[in-house]
C-alpha cells in the first residue's frame, strides 16, 4: 500500500553530525521527529488496518514534502542562473567602460607626448634644386647657385630655432 514512488532516507554526514537525507534532500529536524513520532506509534500499535492508513498518510505526507523541497530547489537554482546572469551583465558592463576609459586616457596621453609634426624647411629652394639636378644629369656644378641658396636656407632656419631654444640671457 501506500505510494509506489518510494523514497529511501538515509544518513550522511554533516561536517561533525549526521543528517537524515531522502534522495539527496536534507530532512528538517520537524519531518524527522514527524516521522520518527509515526514510525514509533507504528511499532506499538501493530499490523493493523489504522496502521496501513498511517504509513499511507506517512508516505504522502513525505512525497508532499519532498515534492515541497524540489520545487524549492528548483526556484532556487532559478534565482541563481537569473543573478549569474545579471552579474555577467555587470561584468560586460565593467569590462567595455573600462576599456573605453583606457582608450581615451591613451588618446590623451598620445596627444601630450606625440611627436610634433615636422614642416619641410625650405621646400621650395629644396625643389629648385631638385629640378635642376634632373634637367642637368651629370652636370652638378651648374647647379651650384641653387644649392647655395638651398644651403643659406637651411643654415638661416637652424640658427632661427637655436634661438628660439636658447635665448640670450
Amino acid at each position: 500500500m501506500g505510494n509506489s514512488d518510494s523514497h529511501e532516507v538515509t544518513l550522511e554526514k554533516d561536517g561533525e553530525k549526521f543528517v537524515q537525507t531522502a534522495d539527496g534532500i536534507k530532512l528538517s529536524p520537524a519531518l524527522v521527529s514527524k516521522l520518527s513520532t509515526k514510525a514509533e506509534s507504528n511499532r506499538n500499535a501493530g499490523d493493523s488496518p489504522k496502521n496501513a492508513d498511517d504509513s499511507a498518510k506517512l508516505a504522502h505526507e513525505c512525497q508532499i514534502l519532498l515534492d515541497e523541497r524540489e520545487k524549492q530547489m528548483t526556484a532556487l537554482a532559478e534565482k541563481f542562473q537569473s543573478d549569474l546572469q545579471k552579474e555577467k551583465e555587470k561584468h560586460q558592463q565593467f569590462y567595455e567602460l573600462s576599456l573605453e576609459e583606457f582608450q581615451n586616457a591613451a588618446d590623451e596621453a598620445e596627444k601630450k607626448f606625440r611627436k610634433p609634426q615636422l614642416v619641410p624647411v625650405c621646400r621650395t629652394f629644396q625643389d629648385d634644386l631638385i629640378e635642376c639636378y634632373k634637367n642637368n644629369p651629370g652636370r652638378l656644378l651648374d647647379c651650384s647657385e641653387y644649392m647655395g641658396r638651398f644651403k643659406k636656407c637651411v643654415n638661416n632656419a637652424k640658427e632661427s630655432l637655436l634661438s628660439k631654444s636658447h635665448p640670450a640671457a
